[in-house]
């Protein structure tokens, strides 16, 4: 496996904050309080290089003339100013709305952005509250991804994938990512609905909230895998030469292939620029740019639900359970080639772009809380999800045919977790908290699947059943 030639990170920030906060003037609803203030952040990303190749010119991979540079310690800054002001505005006794606005200069880029919020409250009923906010963010690229571009830095060995224009495996190539110093922002649009339910009585001690969220990304920053890399160019190819995915025929000699290999000819050298995939003289997949850029649009719709309850006994302490819930109704994506692509309840095995994800997720909690004793019991699930990845490693029993063979469906998983936990105060002027705990319960294993790594990583963790205990020591002094 070649090495990018470094061996570690390191991340430095220095923060300035400076707040003022107070009432502004009364009005007859009650008093409009406002907050002002003036945020500085300068972070310093550090990449130390190997010592033990720094001595070396480069390394020679695969016999080709292929070879990297020199690893260097290197260096990234990104500095930043703020300023903020917030409202809050009684309109009725029962009615608030909040209004905020950000100012952001990142002086390193030479980007600036404005962003605002509004937000409302209205107490409709004394257990009742109604609320909705609209606000925009901004996410500036990081020091690391808009760093120069240094043609081979950062190179590994591609492992899986096809390249559909010659018909062969990607694995036994290079992959190498750099910097991309024209990255541009990436904002998002938030806007929520929801309400929150605390009856008395006999119901007394329950908390009940639902909200409703609508979330656009415009410019994701992201780094395309290898696969997505190749994958495009063969659908910029078939764009290009009139060809579909049906028809077109790999095979050296045919006419699809001839007018693929010409399109690939004219095509400007390999780099950082608009080809990014540098191939062998006969048309393989030789190397791969990867770099961060403003890929795509993404757009999530979702309920959020969470219901507590509280009820406390003379003698057993206090018992809480809490219920979270997360129901996805749209995740959709900007294809490459342009076109929305639905991804909800899909594995998106092909794309980088976004991860799987599942309809539904759930966190069911049951705690106990007595003197200086706690115990809890938590169950996470999430729900199935289509399975879309190319079968390419071909364990014997979920091969196609085997005894397991390809599935249609990733089945959705639950972990159960319990703790416990004790708070001693009475030694030594100390305080001492004990935990011990036991991790997935049941011994839950990820579903085999035919791909790299047999499991589907996003999702799952191969660990099965694990026992821990802890001992935290605050001392008294």
């Amino acid at each position: 496996v070649y090495e990018s030639g470094h061996v570690s990170n390191e991340d430095e920030m220095e923060v300035l904050e400076s707040v003022v906060s107070g009432d502004l003037y009364d009005l007859p609803a009650g008093t409009v309080q406002m907050a002002a203030g003036y945020q500085y952040r300068d972070l310093w990303v550090r990449r130390f290089a190997d010592p033990n190749m720094t001595e070396h010119p480069g390394i020679q991979y695969n016999g080709s003339s292929y070879l990297s540079p020199v690893p260097e310690d290197e260096t990234y800054r990104s500095e930043v100013h703020a300023v903020f002001t917030e409202l809050q505005v009684p309109i009725l006794e029962s009615l608030d709305v909040q209004l905020a606005v950000r100012h952001e200069n990142f002086k390193t880029f030479g980007l600036k952005a404005t962003t605002p919020k509004i937000s409302l409250r209205w107490e409709a009923l004394p257990t009742l509250a109604l609320r909705g906010s609209w606000g925009e963010s901004f996410l500036a690229p990081t020091p690391f991804d808009a760093r120069p571009f240094i043609p081979d830095q950062s190179c590994g060995e591609t492992y899986t994938g096809r390249d559909e224009i010659t018909g062969t495996n990607l694995a036994g190539g290079i992959h190498c990512s750099s910097g991309n110093p024209t990255l541009q922002p990436e904002s998002s649009v938030i806007q929520n609905i929801g309400f929150t339910w605390e009856p008395t009585n006999f119901l007394e001690g329950l908390t009940f909230s639902v909200d409703y969220q609508e979330i656009e990304y415009e410019d994701r920053i992201l780094s395309l895998s290898y696969v997505d890399t190749v994958d495009f160019q063969f659908k910029q190819m078939l764009k290009a030469t009139g060809a579909t995915a049906a028809n077109y025929d790999p095979t050296p000699g045919s006419a699809t292939r001839n007018a693929a290999n010409a399109w690939l000819t004219s095509l400007p050298p390999a780099g950082p620029g608009s080809n990014k995939i540098d191939r062998f003289p006969t048309g393989e997949v030789k190397k791969v740019y990867r770099q961060a850029a403003n890929i795509s649009s993404v757009w999530i719709n979702l309920f959020d639900s969470n219901i507590t309850y509280t009820f406390d006994t003379q003698d057993w302490g206090s018992f809480t359970t809490n219920l979270q819930t997360t129901y996805y109704t749209d995740y959709k994506y900007e294809g490459l080639s342009g076109g929305v692509i639905d991804a909800l309840g899909r594995q998106n095995d092909s794309t980088d772009i976004v991860p799987p994800l599942p309809e539904l997720k759930a966190n069911l909690r049951f705690s106990w809380y007595r003197g200086n004793q706690s115990a809890s019991v938590s169950a996470s699930y999430w729900h199935d999800i289509d399975f879309d990845a190319k079968v390419f490693d071909y364990y014997a029993d979920v091969r196609p045919g085997g005894a397991i063979g390809t599935p249609d469906k990733i089945k959705g998983e639950h972990i159960v977790n319990a703790r416990y936990g004790l708070v001693l105060d009475q030694y030594f002027d100390s305080e001492f908290n004990l935990s011990i705990g036991v991790s997935n319960v049941f011994d839950k294993r990820p579903q085999r699947l035919g791909v790299l790594g047999g499991f589907e990583t996003r999702l799952s963790v191969p660990w099965g059943r694990q026992f821990y205990m802890s001992v935290d020591w605050t001392p008294g002094f």
